[in-house]
């Protein structure tokens, strides 16, 4: 056997042992002895997702410990029939056995039957692995009450569902929220009325002041034109000069456009 994947389910308002609240648990063993266990508060039976992550437990085991468990379990596999089982109204065991190409599927209820040589097999699980309330196949009542410890190997991420943890969640995205609101108002509402402000109040002396400088401009570079036609002997033709600058200079024509546009709009305002 290569690979084990088992999950266990608790059906939609049944209480099970020692789940501390999680409604599905997932552990998968591969031949190598690395463990990946994970568990969800939440689990959508309609469309079978689950979600709000509760538990992730990854470590290893021993190739010894891998290879006991993996006979215990084919052992009890063999000639196993799965129950016929409502997952929406019971909860239920489900584990996926991988032999080469071929994986074989077993289902179950959730009640504790399941053993080997008189142990549950739950407690196997608990015992080898070193995982706190597993669900697996069901409570041991032999142990209720007890705690397993978790072995020294094993690195935990614990995500409880504290209401508190929920409520600082809650209270920062309404922080951002707020925060958002204020950067929007400054940018699209302060920001233009000052805009509109200054264009209203310094609009027209800047639009003058850019309008003689336009123009200065022009002179001195017809003053240039002129000059260069007399250095090499060219008869001056004004006309001719000022079509130049009206094509070197349309740019010009187009910023002022613009300017008396928001002067236009500052007013209206």
């Amino acid at each position: 056997m290569e690979e084990m994947v088992l999950i266990s389910t608790k059906a939609n308002g049944e209480q099970v042992f020692s789940s501390d609240g999680e409604v599905i648990q997932k552990l998968t063993i591969n031949v190598d002895g690395m463990v990946l266990f994970q568990s969800y508060y939440q689990f959508d039976y309609d469309t079978n997702n689950s979600s709000q992550l509760a538990r992730i437990i990854h470590k290893k085991i021993s190739s010894k410990q891998c290879e006991r468990l993996f006979y215990v379990v084919k052992q009890i596999f063999s000639n196993y029939i799965s129950d016929s089982i409502d997952p929406h109204n019971q909860s239920t065991w489900k584990i996926y056995l991988k032999e080469g190409q071929t994986s074989h599927i077993y289902t179950g209820l959730l009640d504790g039957a399941m053993n080997y040589q008189g142990k549950p097999l739950t407690l196997i699980l608990q015992h080898i692995l070193g995982i706190e309330h597993l669900m697996a196949f069901g409570p041991i009542k032999a142990l209720k009450g007890n705690r397993l410890v978790e072995t020294s190997d094993t690195n935990i991420i614990y995500l409880p569902n504290h209401d508190s943890l929920n409520q600082e969640i809650k209270g920062l995205k309404e922080c951002v929220l707020s925060l958002t609101l204020k950067r929007d108002h400054q940018l699209y509402v302060e920001n233009k009325i000052v805009e509109i402000r200054y264009t209203f109040e310094l609009g027209p002396a800047e639009y003058r002041a850019v309008q003689a400088a336009m123009q200065l401009e022009r002179i001195i570079k017809k003053y240039t034109l002129i000059q260069e036609q007399k250095v090499n002997g060219e008869q001056i033709s004004l006309p001719k000069i000022d079509e130049q600058i009206d094509q070197s200079y349309a740019y010009q024509n187009q910023f002022l456009a613009h300017k008396l546009q928001l002067l236009n709009q500052a007013i209206i305002f």
